[in-house]
């Protein structure tokens, strides 16, 4: 075995979210065996850096602020590249894309997560700069890789070039995340619920955000408990907590406040998923490669998403795919999933599952970034 290839991964930021997350997997799966990596943050270090600098991976925060051009952050990264010794930069999100294409002379790799970027949901900084990214496409860039087909045609679309796109999904560690018969009780502690033959468990999993469209998922729940007596609402996440009243005066006015369970920021959700009934992905837009989605179908749970991103090819034919902002439908496929026969719930769980490892398995996933690593150096 030769030695482990040098990468530079710059990124916008390194709280939690699916590319940070991916970050993370690469890294820890490969540092030091047949990679050597070295991660730098635009902004702050977060909780992804944090955990990284655990592992002993090199970790670096350029300081630079968020919503504006900062160049005292672009000479600090001009300077960190004249100093250190790498084989391959790969930059993940529109941010880092632009600061890497504009000062990186080494192989460069692009990482894109993102499927919407209409001027009503992001800034206009962003706008302009996946803009300017789509030009510079044709030129820095070795390779734009999407986690998503659905990414990868907007992005085209907006002018990116065609000749450089290459899709590689997340992927999740099955290791991790597969089926428990004990979490569901686990889960039933947690909420101070006594287990029924009747009682049902719907769960979304995300941080607090528009594009999760909470209120679409907490009127589409409100349908379900008038024709469902025994189904419970668990969302976990970020700032879905009693302290958010925007949420909590949604979920009053909904009238199904003792059926909602608002668990905020949760460790190890891995032990908690596979206790859920269903799994519901509600959100209105800019999904890519949902990763909340492809967790509880790893868990084996039956799963209903709105029809974003990738989610309708993850799912296939082991779910069910409703139009955006629509809980009438959502709440009907809710419904249907809950009241599927054991075997058809059984079969349902399998289907999730066996999906994820066939298309979706982190091994195949990090096995393609390094692949186009050794590419790339070898050009």
């Amino acid at each position: 075995m030769g030695e482990p290839i040098r990468i530079l991964h710059l990124i916008s930021g390194l709280h939690v979210g699916g590319a940070e997350t991916m970050v993370l997997q690469l890294v820890s799966e490969t540092q030091g065996v047949t990679a050597s990596h070295f991660v730098i943050s635009m902004t702050d270090i977060g909780e992804i850096g944090e955990r990284l600098q655990m592992m002993g991976v090199p970790v670096e925060s350029l300081g630079m602020r968020r919503r504006t051009t900062d160049i005292r952050g672009m000479l600090r990264f001009n300077k960190w590249l004249s100093t250190h010794e790498f084989d391959v930069v790969h930059s993940w999100m529109y941010h880092a894309n632009l600061l890497a294409g504009l000062l990186v002379r080494k192989p460069l790799v692009w990482a894109i997560h993102n499927t919407d970027l209409s001027l009503r949901f992001s800034g206009v900084l962003t706008v302009l700069t996946n803009l300017m990214c789509a030009i510079l496409s044709h030129f820095c860039a070795n390779q734009v890789v999407y986690c998503a087909e659905s990414a990868r045609v907007l992005h085209e679309k907006q002018g990116y070039d065609r000749r450089k796109g290459l899709v590689i999904p997340n992927g999740f560690d099955l290791d991790q995340f597969k089926p428990d018969t004990h979490a569901r009780q686990r889960l039933l502690e947690r909420l101070n619920l006594r287990d029924t033959p009747e009682l049902r468990l719907v769960g979304h999993v995300g941080r607090f955000n528009p594009q999760k469209d909470y209120g679409n998922l907490v009127s589409a729940f409100s349908r379900v408990c008038h024709v469902d007596a025994d189904a419970h609402l668990v969302l976990f996440g970020n700032q879905l907590e009693e302290s958010n009243r925007w949420l909590t005066e949604r979920i009053v006015a909904a009238g199904v406040g003792d059926r909602v369970h608002l668990m905020g920021r949760t460790e190890h959700i891995e032990t908690l998923l596979p206790g859920l009934d269903v799994f519901v992905l509600s959100s209105a837009y800019g999904e890519a490669f949902p990763l909340a989605l492809g967790e509880a179908m790893a868990c084996g749970v039956a799963c209903v998403s709105t029809d974003v991103g990738d989610a309708r090819v993850m799912l296939s034919n082991a779910g069910k795919v409703v139009p955006p902002k629509d809980p009438v439908m959502l709440a009907e496929a809710i419904l249907a999933l809950l009241t599927q026969s054991p075997n058809e719930i059984q079969r349902q769980a399998e289907a999730s599952r066996r999906k994820i490892m066939e298309s979706y398995d982190i091994h195949a996933v990090i096995d393609a970034y390094l692949t186009l690593y050794h590419s790339l150096c070898i050009r």
